[in-house]
């Protein structure tokens, strides 16, 4: 995994099966958590500064001297009278990371098709469908925030109907992760800052 671990996958984004040896859940979510967070943050920081960061990272790990802005990156931090959480950081009792939050979805994504029904061990038939839209709002304000909507947008996803309040008004000091880098040039010069062209459920699951 990269600068994340299991102990991140937890409550809506908890992988069923995941000590059972013979789901073989456990390997394919080490292949995604590996491969997902490295792309997202190429993307996000482009070739060279992700290159940079890369270096100082050990078996996924970033490593204790690791430069103080790749820290800073990972870990949060507060500058004026703004906080940036970080790529991985605990809230409360739980381990809360974007990329893990990305990771699931493409994990849940390609392990089950929209059309047919999860039954996950000794529970009920479930549509991932809300779970999904749920996961990417979330992982799109963490990662570039959340875009204005003049009205309310509807979608419409496997009968279920999901009603989407986005604005720019925001009275809260915590930064998305585009945000901090555009802050931050000095420590993060000429970041690619990939952002998602939409927020509606329905297009940002390509369904």
């Amino acid at each position: 995994m990269y600068l994340i671990d299991e102990a991140n996958f937890t409550r809506e984004i908890s992988i069923p099966n995941i000590t059972s040896s013979q789901s073989g859940n456990a390997e394919k979510l080490n292949l995604y958590a590996d491969e997902k967070p490295r792309l997202l943050l190429q993307m996000c920081l482009g070739n060279v500064l992700f290159a940079q960061l890369d270096s100082q990272v050990t078996s996924g790990v970033l490593i204790p001297l690791a430069d103080q802005k790749w820290k800073d990156l990972v870990n949060g931090k507060v500058y004026g009278d703004k906080v940036w959480k970080g790529l991985n950081y605990q809230e409360g009792s739980f381990k809360v990371s974007l990329l893990a939050y990305y990771t699931y979805w493409h994990w849940i994504n390609d392990s089950y098709s929209i059309n047919f029904q999860i039954q996950a061990k000794n529970a009920e038939n479930i549509n991932p469908t809300s779970n999904m839209v749920d996961v990417w709002n979330k992982f799109l304000e963490m990662y570039q925030g959340t875009n204005v909507y003049i009205a309310p947008r509807v979608s419409t996803l496997n009968g279920a109907t999901f009603v989407d309040y986005f604005s720019n008004t925001n009275n809260s000091n915590y930064v998305s992760l585009i945000q901090f880098l555009k802050d931050n040039p000095i420590d993060y010069p000429s970041p690619q800052l990939y952002c998602f062209e939409s927020l509606s459920n329905s297009n940002s699951l390509g369904l």
